[in-house]
């Protein structure tokens, strides 16, 4: 009974009996903004003859829609047959060539496995470098600790479009010095909150060639910090980067990861986060278009009592292949894990998802939550 009131409640927006309803948020500085974007858009689906009925939530009005979705999302899953309604992207896309300028309060530097990208750059308030000397201590530790046991695959072969197939980071641990050679190394340190978003853009262009980049990143107790790691490539070339993250007790870290590629191009991203108690790791992925797009997360709760969210959608076509393998450990009672992995693939697109959670004996309480959805728009 409880039921049926709230979805008579929920659906009083809806007019007639839809076969599909499409959510439109807009904001603006004044409501008359938001009406003047709200009539444009109704203006162009009516001009497309798309839809019948255009109703307008104001406010907290638009918890309707939500309350509706949650109502409704459980009843059609549990329908009769095969065909079942599937949430894959629930937020807007935008492709990475046309992102706008960083604004005022977003730091973007630019990432060519060469040159420093911090040279001329004035860093915001938190934000610090770490300096070369500190680096031999620092990089590679994460990721030898959580590095398999297994002999490093030989790099040999190529993959469908070409490409080369190359021994996957987490089986060979980084350990800073070719890197710091190299001048791939991104060292910094995060003291408290730091205001805006750091964002880390590479790009391979058309170019040919390998774009080796590590990131370090340490941050301090009770440090805060918005990561977007956006990589691109528009032609044959291999994007390899290795993270190496510690958070400090009561660290909260948001990292966002965009991977745009081309059949050609080979993207192997390494991530090893090490986490103190009370601290909290939060990874959105959207990767699509490479010919080979690898992800490796990989999380160590140094003593449980911490929170880890993992986020990810891979798209992959024609022959692309696009893999994660992510693992995440408790070494401590009370840890969290919730996981979502979503793929979709068309033509002859493969996908794989390998997900390892390790729970020890001391390890009590652990509550650890771990879902797979994938999307195959071809019988191929």
């Amino acid at each position: 009974l409880e039921f049926r009131r709230v979805l008579f409640r929920s659906r009083s927006f809806v007019s007639g009996d839809p076969g599909a309803i499409l959510v439109v948020e807009a904001k603006a500085a004044d409501r008359e903004a938001v009406a003047a974007m709200l009539r444009t858009i109704e203006d162009q689906l009516r001009g497309a003859g798309l839809g019948y009925a255009f109703p307008v939530l104001v406010g907290g009005e638009g918890e309707k829609v939500w309350e509706l979705r949650r109502a409704g999302q459980g009843l059609v899953n549990n329908l009769p047959g095969n065909a079942k309604p599937r949430e894959i992207v629930e937020d807007t896309a935008v492709a990475v060539a046309d992102l706008p300028a960083a604004s005022a309060t977003t730091l973007r530097l630019h990432l060519d496995g060469v040159s420093d990208p911090l040279q001329g750059v004035s860093l915001p308030a938190g934000l610090e470098a770490i300096p070369p000397s500190q680096w031999a201590s620092l990089l590679g530790a994460g990721a030898a600790e959580l590095a398999t046991d297994a002999p490093a695959p030989p790099n040999t072969g190529t993959g469908p479009n070409g490409q080369p197939i190359l021994a996957s980071p987490s089986l060979v641990p980084w350990t800073g010095t070719v890197a710091a050679a190299a001048g791939a190394v991104l060292a910094l340190r995060v003291r408290g909150a730091v205001a805006g978003t750091l964002e880390l853009v590479s790009s391979n262009g058309k170019a040919e060639g390998v774009l080796p980049l590590q990131l370090l990143l340490v941050l301090e107790p009770g440090a805060t910090l918005e990561l977007l790691e956006v990589h691109r490539a528009g032609g044959a070339s291999l994007t390899a980067v290795t993270a190496d993250v510690r958070l400090g007790s009561g660290a909260n870290l948001r990292h966002g990861l965009i991977g745009q590629g081309h059949d050609d191009a080979v993207l192997l991203a390494d991530l090893a986060i090490h986490q103190e108690p009370g601290s909290t790791y939060a990874l959105t992925s959207a990767v699509s278009g490479w010919g080979l797009s690898r992800l490796e997360p990989r999380v160590l709760q140094t003593s449980g009592s911490a929170t880890t969210r993992l986020r990810s959608l891979q798209r992959c076509d024609a022959r692309q292949v696009a893999d994660q393998h992510s693992l995440v450990r408790f070494e401590g009672a009370d840890g969290v894990l919730d996981q979502l992995h979503k793929t979709i693939a068309a033509g002859a697109g493969r996908s794989v998802f390998n997900g390892a959670v390790q729970v020890p004996r001391p390890a009590q309480r652990t509550d650890a939550a771990q879902l797979s959805r994938s999307l195959l728009l071809s019988d191929r």
